[in-house]
């Protein structure tokens, strides 16, 4: 990194996520740490353990936004912004680094919106620095740049319900199945459904097939403008499968109207996360795989296996920041990580820190990393 001290603001720091990126961050001599959220008195609980400073922060209120960024080099984000975006418009305003780690489409249409702005002021922006989108994007741009011209990129999403981080995220897959998204198909937006259409695939190094259901990621909605692919999809598989089947089920009956309620999503995301815990194969596992075809037939695909969502998010999250500090930040914009991240170095830090990524099949690089 360079050698003037950075000052790195993590919102929701003291979270399940964002307490990892703050202790992994602290432990980086050249930045002074400092973590935020609404409870003040979690957030010096934290502070105090791994040498940084911590401070009350609420991100719907101007004036405790103003006063946490006025401190700030870079702001790395670990919690929804269902308002306004605040947090996202004071970064930018200010000229500031800002890393998101949000999986919700909105907020990436209104940090895109945002990206000339950026360029003005000199604000330089990562969303979806996360898993997924994250990685998996990370894995996409690698492909993209195995085959030169991408026609189609597919993302395969296993998780476990057991995961320490199962119930956030299985409230999530619920909001989603109550939502339409936009899916990239022969070069166009198309509105589709989670879980709603389904198929069989195997992963490399495994003997059965298992089924997969459609989900909406935001980073599939951009491939088209990032990657310049035809067609982009991705695909979840829920261990257990009782698990998938039951969310696809509600869909399909058209059930998932009830779930518009959050109070009726959270309650049952946790009877699945506790049920999954207790059952065979709802542990922690996680696998991505992206397949990405060239415009020629000729095609590219990687394999990430590791363990722990939340874990994983937050090595993510740290390996990125990391790579764009060391290079003085990104360019000024809005950007994604298949555009701003180099893989090479990025797989390299995320193998040291338990998630193997494998390059399972190639064709000769026709475009170099710029």
């Amino acid at each position: 990194m360079t050698d003037a001290p950075r000052r790195v603001l993590v919102v929701g720091g003291y979270g399940q996520v964002g307490a990892q990126i703050s202790a992994l961050m602290a432990g980086r001599p050249e930045l002074r740490v400092r973590v935020a959220g609404r409870n003040e008195a979690r957030s010096l609980a934290l502070a105090g353990r791994i040498g940084a400073e911590g401070i009350a922060l609420d991100i719907d209120d101007s004036s405790s936004v103003e006063r946490a960024l006025s401190g700030s080099d870079v702001v790395i984000c670990c919690v929804d912004q269902a308002g306004p975006a605040l947090l996202l418009e004071g970064a930018v305003e200010r000229g500031l680094g800002y890393v998101d780690i949000t999986a919700r489409l909105a907020l990436w249409h209104r940090a895109r919106g945002l990206h000339e702005h950026a360029r003005r002021t000199g604000a330089w922006g990562l969303i979806g620095a996360g898993l997924v989108p994250g990685v998996a994007n990370v894995m996409a741009g690698a492909g993209a740049m195995d085959v030169g011209a991408p026609a189609e990129i597919e993302t395969f999403v296993q998780l476990g319900v057991g995961d320490s981080h199962g119930p956030a995220a299985i409230a999530y897959m619920l909001e989603a199945a109550c939502q339409s998204y936009p899916r990239l198909a022969s070069g166009r937006q198309v509105e589709a459904r989670s879980f709603q259409e389904r198929t069989l695939a195997r992963l490399p190094g495994e003997d059965r097939a298992r089924r997969w259901y459609s989900f909406g990621l935001p980073s599939q909605a951009f491939y088209g403008e990032t990657l310049e692919a035809a067609d982009a999809a991705t695909w979840l598989a829920l261990t257990p499968g009782w698990c998938q089947a039951l969310i696809a089920g509600l869909v399909r009956v058209g059930a998932w109207r009830l779930l518009r309620d959050a109070g009726r999503r959270e309650r049952l995301a946790g009877i699945i996360h506790s049920a999954g815990a207790h059952l065979p194969a709802g542990g922690d596992e996680v696998a991505l795989f992206v397949r990405v075809t060239g415009r020629d037939g000729l095609g590219s695909s990687y394999l990430a296996r590791g363990r722990s969502e939340a874990r994983l998010t937050a090595l993510s999250t740290f390996c990125m920041v990391e790579q764009l500090l060391e290079r003085g930040g990104a360019p000024p914009g809005i950007w994604t990580p298949e555009i701003a991240i180099e893989p090479a170095r990025f797989f390299s830090g995320m193998r040291r820190a338990g998630l193997e990524v494998t390059q399972l099949s190639s064709v000769p690089k026709r475009a170099a990393f710029a």
